[in-house]
């Protein structure tokens, strides 16, 4: 009897586990069913484009904003001058030099705080009702809101697809926020015990356009990093944002915000499969926390050198100018921009297999890139360009630039993502595009450019099937975009600086340019065996009846360096150009690819710490800060949030208690 019931309870648990996974389609379901509730359930009229875009303005809204700095305590609260009495007078000048307490060496996965208190009201600028009226920036309103382009500050007059309901809160607190923190714990270690004690600041912290009230301060949350999560209105082209608002001068951030536009999420209503749109959702989600932990300009310099555990002594942003020649012969001069801190230098230079690269290059396309995003040119498909694509790996390139902020150790390197773009192309193809630098499967191929609109290949990293395009723009393009004897031609892709490639084109004929992660494209398949969704890749089959080759997509995977591809259940090894017959298939011939090094990731030249720095001469800029006389600081609990560790406390305690339960019967 007692085994029967251990074993009914055993039973309960897993079922317990089981039924705490989030159904994120059901969420989504869920969501728009509200949605459509709120338009008294007629057709939501969906502003935006079923294939949800994102441009990051990161630049634009970000302008010249420094975040609050924590100059004198470490995250445990204590003083970073141990001799310093903590009744000290202010104005009193410390001793440099001196550390605290903190044990710097307890490194952890790093576990962000996610503050929800403004998803459940209070934010002046969100939308909790049809109708209502709220002013979206800082400031006096200049008058009523453009959706399309808005101005701000200015009154936003908010539809149903502004409105934060039940359903948006949901899924964004039980799929989002849980992928967001799994991803940087998975690869980010942090100082210190897990808790981190804010001391007095400013209670009311204005940070990039977000007003963002404190609780009663001093005060401690579980957690290395605190991010409030609002989701108000923003222009369309902009499905987030994201920044730090306050930073310990040596131990990295301690308060940032996430804003997600609720307009973006409308573009559920009209789709059958989510898998795309999650995909870009999860990943600008992602993308815009990296701002906040540390890609942003104003916060280099408050970078921690690794090699002397001080901040760096040299800008490690650069311009550098460019001399090219153009295939007429004509000489120009361009400036580039690039990170050029030692690990990322490293990894660019092993990524191109170049080690004359001078680091790894910055946007300079738009007036909101510089500095804060990875080339598109250069790096293809990354998280951190300018805009959002369905295939944006976070790549070491990233986690170099977040490790040497000196802020964060590195883990699980062995999980992360390869960065496929320019992937052992030299020197020539990170300088400048052209026949002969780009002269690899995939990318530069004038003969495809110049065929039918209705022919597709695979792009150039296989993650779609797509088009090359060349184009007469009827004008001179700018010297540095000039890639072919007529200066008036360009490739149609003016955001890869003209050059020439097989990529995903929107305006292709449907059914030429697709995604293969794209499970929408399941009900459309090109061939018999085409297989959709994560871990899909273009591949060139044999077609029988028109006796070449065609691109479709397949699921494939890494056996160590070796590539691995699936057809209808079927796994084979895919060695380089050779041909692969797959009896599962009535024997359909597939060509593995050549220079595609998927299975190969950019190696750091030395194993990263998975520890972040010990600064030993922490920055003196100010008199010792006003401190109160009890130097105790005690949790506070008026936040609200979503925290790995306490979701992974309440799972214990419930295993513990039905362990007991069991062992007492």
């Amino acid at each position: 009897m007692i085994k029967i019931i251990s074993l009914v309870l055993s039973l309960f648990l897993i079922l317990s586990v089981v039924s705490a996974a989030i159904d994120t389609k059901s969420l989504i379901d869920e969501y728009v069913s509200q949605l459509r509730n709120l338009e008294g359930g007629d057709q939501v009229r969906v502003p935006i484009d079923t294939k949800v875009k994102h441009e990051c303005l990161h630049e634009e809204l970000h302008g010249d904003h420094t975040p609050d700095i924590i100059e004198h305590f470490k995250k445990d609260g204590s003083s970073l001058y141990n001799n310093v009495n903590f009744l000290q007078q202010e104005g009193d000048a410390p001793t440099p030099g001196v550390t605290g307490t903190n044990n710097y060496t307890l490194s952890h996965p790093l576990n962000i705080f996610m503050n929800t208190t403004y998803l459940n009201g209070g934010d002046p600028q969100t939308c909790y009702s049809v109708g209502q009226s709220v002013v979206v920036g800082q400031g006096t309103p200049k008058g009523p809101c453009d959706r399309t382009n808005p101005s701000f500050p200015c009154t936003w007059t908010c539809e149903s697809v502004d409105v934060v309901t039940p359903g948006l809160v949901a899924l964004i607190t039980q799929t989002i926020l849980p992928n967001l923190n799994k991803t940087f714990a998975t690869y980010l270690t942090a100082n210190g015990d897990g808790n981190t004690t804010i001391p007095n600041q400013n209670k009311q912290l204005s940070c990039v356009g977000e007003m963002i009230t404190l609780p009663p301060q001093p005060f401690t949350f579980q957690g290395d990093f605190m991010l409030y999560i609002t989701a108000h209105p923003n222009t369309p082209r902009s499905i987030a944002n994201g920044a730090m608002c306050v930073l310990f001068a040596n131990e990295g951030p301690a308060i940032g915000f996430l804003n997600l536009n609720p307009m973006n999420f409308s573009s559920f209503v009209n789709q059958d499969q989510y898998n795309s749109t999650w995909n870009i959702l999860m990943g600008v989600a992602i993308h815009e926390t990296t701002h906040a932990l540390g890609f942003t300009p104003s916060l280099y310099k408050q970078f921690i050198d690794r090699s002397t555990e001080k901040p760096y002594n040299y800008s490690i942003a650069v311009q550098q100018d460019y001399q090219g020649v153009t295939p007429s012969g004509q000489t120009y001069t361009r400036p580039r921009w690039y990170i050029v801190s030692p690990m990322v230098k490293a990894i660019a230079r092993t990524h191109f297999n170049c080690d004359s690269l001078i680091g790894a290059e910055l946007e300079n396309i738009g007036a909101n890139n510089y500095t804060s995003h990875w080339k598109a040119t250069t790096f293809g498909e990354e998280l951190m360009l300018g805009f959002a694509l369905p295939v944006g790996p976070l790549s070491n390139l990233t986690l170099a630039l977040l490790y040497d902020s000196g802020w964060f150790g590195l883990a699980n390197l062995d999980k992360v993502e390869p960065l496929v773009w320019g992937k052992n192309k030299g020197c020539g193809f990170a300088e400048v595009c052209n026949s002969t630098t780009w002269n690899f499967p995939g990318y530069w191929n004038e003969t495809q450019a110049k065929g039918s609109s209705s022919d597709s290949y695979c792009t150039a990293t296989r993650s779609g099937v797509g088009n090359s395009y060349i184009q007469d723009y009827q004008t001179l393009l700018p010297k540095e975009y000039q890639h072919f004897a007529d200066p008036e031609l360009g490739s149609t892709q003016s955001f890869r600086d003209y050059c020439l490639v097989t990529d995903i084109i929107y305006s292709a004929p449907f059914g030429a340019n697709y995604y293969c992660n794209d499970e929408q494209m399941s009900f459309y398949p090109n061939s018999q065996y085409e297989t959709f969704g994560q871990g899909s890749r273009c591949l060139e089959y044999f077609n029988t009846t028109s006796n070449t080759y065609k691109p479709s997509c397949f699921q494939q995977r890494c056996d160590g360096k070796t590539l691995m591809v699936a057809v209808n259940n079927q796994w084979l090894a895919c060695p380089d150009g050779q041909e692969v017959t797959f009896s599962a298939a009535n024997n359909l011939i597939i060509k593995c690819p050549t220079d595609y090094f998927f299975c190969e990731g950019d190696a750091f030249p030395t194993e990263p710490s998975d520890q972040p720095t010990n600064p030993t001469n922490p920055p003196v800029t100010s008199g010792f800060p006003n401190i109160t006389n009890n130097p105790t600081l005690t949790p506070t609990t008026s936040t609200t949030g979503v925290s790995s560790s306490s979701t992974l406390s309440y799972s214990l305690f419930l295993v513990l208690v039905l362990s007991a339960f069991a062992l007492f019967l």
